[in-house]
């Protein structure tokens, strides 16, 4: 599988990006304890390797995992502060700096609801 390749030959943001596509599926299915632990590690490969886009994209992908399907906004808020800064800092034009925005918006309204 492109998992085990991308283990066996170090490719650490590779390997993020195959593990953020797989948590994508199981969130897809409902299994978001599953996806969540798959972004975790994703998240850990992107930061040992190069590809910020990647780092920025897999935090966006959690953080909407935990406040839209585990309920969990306050957990969400500081992961889509990362995300957005690192868009910022960086520069990265995969991830729209506006949607990041609007992203934040929601979670801070979200927390501040309860």
């Amino acid at each position: 599988t492109q998992e085990r390749i991308c283990r066996e030959l170090g490719a650490l943001d590779e390997l993020g990006s195959a593990l953020d596509n797989q948590a994508q599926i199981l969130r897809e299915r409902g299994k978001y304890d599953e996806a969540l632990a798959l972004l975790k590690e994703a998240e850990k490969n992107f930061r040992k390797g190069c590809y910020r886009a990647g780092l920025a994209q897999t935090l966006v992908n959690m953080a909407l995992l935990l406040v839209f399907d585990l309920k969990r906004p306050a957990d969400a808020l500081p992961i889509a502060r990362e995300a957005c800064e690192l868009v910022d800092k960086e520069s990265i034009d995969d991830v729209p700096r506006e949607t990041m925005r609007l992203l934040l918006d929601f979670i801070h309204s979200s927390t501040s609801a309860k």
